[in-house]
């Protein structure tokens, strides 16, 4: 069993390795910005949002956030940053 101290320094060791995945949940003004900057540090990020718009926005490289450029969401998506529909029964 794991204690609290090795759970934190595997988590920390997979921070620094950039091997930590991020979840970030809602696509609007603070979410899809925050989805950009963790993969522009190579984390393995996934964006979840109720609005299929939202999401299909996303996949395709258009930015609805003037924050966002959408040449950046477009680099992003080429490499793989999947952006997913969240179940409604999840909200």
């Amino acid at each position: 069993m794991q204690t609290q101290k090795s759970v934190a320094d595997n988590l920390r060791n997979r921070i620094l390795a950039r091997e930590a995945a991020i979840g970030v949940i809602g696509l609007g003004y603070v979410g899809l910005p925050l989805c950009v900057e963790f993969a522009r540090e190579d984390f393995p990020v996934v964006g979840l949002d109720l609005d299929p718009g939202r999401v299909a926005s996303v996949n395709r490289g258009d930015s609805y956030i003037s924050d966002v450029a959408a040449a950046d969401l477009r680099r992003l998506t080429a490499a793989g940053v999947p952006c997913r529909i969240m179940h409604p029964l999840l909200s």
